[in-house]
């Protein structure tokens, strides 16, 4: 079923927000249709409980740049099929990605909807036919995790208490990535001939300019298509950003490197091995909790992004108002 454009502006919602927040606010603009996904008669309502707890932990640590900064985030559930064993648990990317004038980090590179907007200091992004609301960022999470063929009797745990019992995977912690990507954790790099995805002219967004050839050193972008396909599929890439490096004691962190490459997932992720329990690592694991670290904020910080540690809410205030893939196995 196409759940898309179901609603638009109707979506418009309460959302839980921290008193502390005075930063850039995520909204959620729900599109499930009635009785499914986010509408759902039994899980609907734990559901969005939980993702605008994501939302709001995101909103804590977001300072803004212009009053009124406001994300959008089009988000629904649809069927993403996977086996017993592993799942696409959902995914997400920005929209209304673009140049900001001033050029912060080069001409040639363009920048999410969320941070064009952040640095612009006003927002960019328009609705569209394809994007009726104007959101800066898609997500989709996969309803088929929580039947009982894909990943078995594993399904989402929606509470907000960061205690996911073992048999099922923390929602909040894969919203929590989600957004990641959707705010410039996302590269442009087409892992199946090394070419970025925009040719005329060729450019690369702001994840890209930070990313190397880790052996080297050298910019992914300075070097040939296939070369960046084999710094990508040989574990030989990371992140040259002095506040990531900063936040990972001086040392360049590795980005996901697999052979063969994983569309959507390769290089847009930390290394598996290296950093299994960061929130932004390919593979949801037990332990990743509801912390957004250092080093998760730094790589956007690189980026342009302004960000403050505010502990986890407490005391929530209810306030009226108004494509890259997180998988997992099951161990």
């Amino acid at each position: 079923m196409n759940k898309r454009f179901l609603l638009s502006t109707s979506c418009i919602v309460t959302i839980l927000t921290s008193a502390l927040s005075n930063g850039a606010t995520l909204l959620p603009v729900y599109n499930d249709g009635s009785g499914e996904g986010f509408n759902d008669p039994t899980l609907g309502a734990d559901r969005k409980s939980a993702f605008e707890f994501a939302l709001s932990l995101w909103s804590n640590v977001l300072v803004d740049s212009y009053i009124g900064e406001i994300i959008e985030v089009e988000v629904q559930f649809d069927p993403l099929g996977g086996s017993a064993s592993s799942a696409t648990l959902a995914q997400a990317g920005p929209r209304g990605s673009g140049s900001v004038s001033g050029d912060p980090l080069g001409s040639n590179v363009f920048y999410p909807g969320a941070l064009r907007n952040h640095l612009s200091g006003s927002d960019q992004v328009q609705p569209t036919v394809e994007n009726v609301s104007g959101a800066e960022i898609s997500a989709t999470f996969n309803s088929d995790v929580d039947g009982s063929v894909v990943l078995g009797s594993t399904t989402f745990y929606y509470g907000i208490d960061d205690n996911a019992p073992s048999n099922t995977t923390d929602f909040v912690s894969t919203a929590l990535h989600e957004i990641g990507h959707g705010l410039g954790w996302s590269g442009s790099l087409k892992t199946v001939d090394g070419e970025y995805l925009n040719q005329d002219p060729e450019r690369i967004n702001s994840f890209d300019f930070f990313v190397q050839r880790t052996s080297t050193s050298t910019p992914l972008e300075s070097l040939s298509p296939a070369d960046r396909l084999t710094a990508v599929t040989t574990d030989d890439i990371s992140w040259s950003g002095a506040a990531g490096v900063a936040a990972n004691g001086g040392t360049a962190p590795d980005l996901f490197g697999p052979s063969p490459a994983k569309p959507g997932s390769s290089y847009s992720h930390l290394d598996e091995g290296d950093f299994p329990t960061e929130l932004m690592s390919p593979q949801a694991t037990a332990g990743t909790g509801h912390t957004l670290s250092p080093l998760t904020l730094a790589i956007l910080e690189d980026q342009g992004w302004a960000t403050t540690t505010i502990p986890e809410p407490s005391g929530l205030l209810l306030l009226a108002t108004s494509l890259l893939c997180w998988g997992r196995r099951k161990r």
